[in-house]
């Protein structure tokens, strides 16, 4: 399997890590958003409170939020074309929240459960950045410093690690523009998440807007 390791750098924890996506077609080994990923049959496809599989929306490697973490996370989160908004509600810090971030190894066969549409995979890249992170800084990236876009969240446990701006979502996924319009999508990984058994569930997300 190719490497994603990130590279050792001086203060690699205070760089900007700007996550980039673009249209291009990639490979389920590579880093991506949208289409399926590879996990292996002993963990089940995450499912909504209904019983519905949840959208795969984003596969990376763990050592891109955590120097020296082994495996992947996969995110997954519900979302209904009859209804394009209530995976929001479904979505809080608050609430019953269905989505879900599974932490894996990547290296198992194909998989894509969600029903609804099809999507390919696009990939997705890294840019480390010697600017310095801000509250003002709305752009997907793994974040040092969170922007929120209303009132800051808390999810017991766990810790925003990574933010996804709402417009990268409408790169991969054309057909269904707006999934998270004019919004944030915040992850939260669960503390010490790179020290537990893969595969397990280690995180949700939750959605600000505008």
């Amino acid at each position: 399997m190719r490497s994603y390791k990130t590279a050792v750098v001086a203060n690699w924890e205070s760089y900007l890590k700007n996550l980039k996506v673009n249209a291009t077609v990639a490979r389920l080994t590579e880093p991506h958003m949208a289409g399926g990923c590879l996990l292996t049959q002993d963990i089940e496809w995450p499912v909504d409170k209904h019983g519905h599989p949840l959208l795969h929306l984003l596969t990376m490697p763990a050592e891109w939020v955590e120097l020296g973490a082994q495996g992947w996370i996969s995110l997954f989160s519900p979302y209904y074309r009859e209804d394009t908004f209530l995976h929001w509600e479904e979505m809080t810090a608050e609430r019953e929240n269905c989505s879900v971030v599974i932490y894996h190894d990547n290296d198992g066969g194909e998989r894509n459960e969600y029903k609804e549409f099809a999507s390919s995979p696009c990939k997705v890249l890294i840019e480390n950045d010697i600017e310095c992170d801000s509250s003002n800084n709305f752009s997907s990236r793994v974040c040092g410093v969170v922007s929120w876009l209303q009132d800051e969240e808390s999810v017991a446990g766990a810790e925003c690690r990574i933010m996804l701006n709402g417009d990268d979502f409408d790169i991969a996924f054309p057909d269904d523009v707006g999934i998270f319009s004019g919004g944030v999508v915040y992850v939260f990984l669960n503390e010490g998440f790179s020290e537990k058994s893969r595969p397990s569930v280690q995180g949700v997300m939750t959605f600000q807007f505008t």
